[in-house]
């Protein structure tokens, strides 16, 4: 087996406007004597907005618990009441609701109330996306 050591350079602003710009430098030498050198450039970012960029968190971080997710993957499917998600995902009605109303909090679920029921749906269009690429890459 072939042993590598690794060189990372750089991160510094480019001009007054524009966020990080990065420039990495990877230099790379296997124990066979083989030399390699890579060089990558990117600017972060530079085109979305800082609203969407805050809004982007906010959706990342709501979605960052496993019950939240297993509500929204329930949820894919079209509207449900509280009770149809509790019986679906096999959890207490108290949890259901509380994590339901977190989702709510941060704009990524409304509901509305049909009877005694309270009806939710998926209103963040970012969320099957998000989703889809965890099943994808199975992260």
């Amino acid at each position: 087996m072939l042993g590598v050591t690794s060189k990372f350079w750089g991160c510094g602003k480019k001009g007054p406007k524009a966020r990080y710009f990065c420039r990495f430098s990877r230099h790379s030498q296997f124990n066979n004597g083989a030399y390699v050198k890579m060089t990558m450039s990117t600017a972060l970012i530079e085109s979305v907005s800082d609203e969407a960029l805050s809004r982007a968190a906010t959706v990342i971080k709501c979605l960052g618990h496993p019950l939240r997710l297993r509500l929204l993957d329930a949820l894919e499917g079209g509207e449900k009441t509280v009770s149809d998600l509790q019986e679906q995902l096999n959890l207490p009605q108290a949890t259901v609701s509380q994590q339901l109303s977190t989702l709510r909090g941060r704009g990524v679920v409304e509901c509305r109330r049909s009877g005694a029921n309270m009806l939710y749906w998926i209103i963040e269009p970012k969320v099957s996306k998000i989703l889809n690429c965890i099943r994808e890459y199975d992260i």
